[in-house]
C-alpha cells in the first residue's frame, strides 16, 4: 500500500477516462481504501488526494407512451404486485427509490381535500419536509393498496412487515427486459 503513489493513480484513472462514471467510482474506491489503510497505519498520506474527478455527462431517459405501456403491461405481469406497485409510484411521483419504499402510511394524505404525500426531512435528498400533490394515478394506486395494508410501511419486507423493503431492483429489471426496454 505505502509503494503506490499519485501518479498511479493518476495512470489508473485516466486509462479509464472514456468510461467517466466509471474512472471516478474507481477513483473514490481507491480513496477511501486509501484513508482506512492510513487509520491502519500502513501509509502516512492518501495518494488519491487532489486528482480532479472527470466531468460526468448527464443523462436524461423520458420513456415514451409506447413504452410506458408495455412496462405496464410487464408489471401487470410481475408476480410480486408490491414491488411493482413501488415501480409504479415511483414513476408517478418522480420520487426516489428510497423515498417510496420507506414511506409511512402516516405520511398519506388520501382524503379528496389535500391528496399528498408529506416527506419528513430526514427522508428527502434536499433534508427538508417535501409536500406532494399526489396525481389521480398514484392515488388510485395507495386507495387500493390501503385496502390491505399490513403495516406502517407501504412496502414492508415479505420477510418482516416491521421493516421496509430495501429494493426492487429484480422486478425493474425483469420488467424492463419483458418490455423490451433493455437488454
Amino acid at each position: 500500500v505505502a509503494a503506490v503513489g499519485k501518479r498511479e493513480i493518476e495512470k489508473l484513472h485516466n486509462s479509464l477516462k472514456d468510461t467517466p462514471y466509471e474512472a471516478n467510482r474507481v477513483r473514490s474506491l481507491l480513496s477511501k481504501m486509501f484513508s482506512v489503510a492510513i487509520g491502519w497505519e500502513l501509509c502516512e498520506k492518501n495518494p488519491c488526494k487532489g486528482i480532479k474527478r472527470f466531468e460526468e455527462p448527464k443523462h436524461e431517459f423520458w420513456l415514451t407512451e409506447d413504452q410506458l405501456h408495455k412496462l405496464e403491461i410487464a408489471l401487470n405481469e410481475y408476480p410480486d404486485q408490491s414491488a411493482a406497485n413501488a415501480i409504479r409510484l415511483l414513476i408517478r411521483t418522480g420520487s426516489r427509490e428510497g423515498e417510496v419504499l420507506n414511506a409511512r402510511w402516516e405520511q398519506f394524505d388520501l382524503g379528496v381535500d389535500r391528496e399528498t404525500w408529506t416527506k419528513p426531512s430526514h427522508a428527502t435528498k434536499q433534508k427538508h419536509t417535501e409536500t406532494i400533490p399526489l396525481i389521480a394515478p398514484a392515488l388510485t394506486i395507495l386507495r387500493q393498496m390501503e385496502k390491505s395494508k399490513t403495516s406502517i410501511y407501504l412496502f414492508p419486507r415479505s420477510d418482516d412487515a416491521t421493516k421496509p423493503r430495501t429494493t426492487v431492483r429484480d422486478c425493474w429489471e425483469m420488467s424492463c427486459r419483458k418490455a423490451g426496454l433493455c437488454k
